[in-house]
């Protein structure tokens, strides 16, 4: 119990980077479903992924952090 109540002072960097991991595995199962390949993702959609993946993250945090999501969790 006291490990839980030690982490609740992290609750607000947990739920960003919990958020984060989803969005990069959310693109990156798009990718696998769109080339058939998990592993030997051709260069261009690798190059795609990073950029569109990076907008994301941006866009997605500032979304959360004007509408306060992470504070009503």
């Amino acid at each position: 119990m006291k490990k839980i109540k030690e982490l609740s002072k992290y609750r607000n960097l947990i739920l960003i980077l919990l958020d984060i991991l989803c969005i990069l595995v959310a693109y990156y199962l798009g990718v696998v479903l769109i080339t058939n390949s998990v592993f030997n993702i051709p260069n261009y959609y690798r190059g795609k992924l990073s950029r569109t993946v990076f907008v994301a993250i941006i866009v997605y945090q500032i979304v959360f952090h004007i509408f306060k999501s992470y504070k009503r969790i």
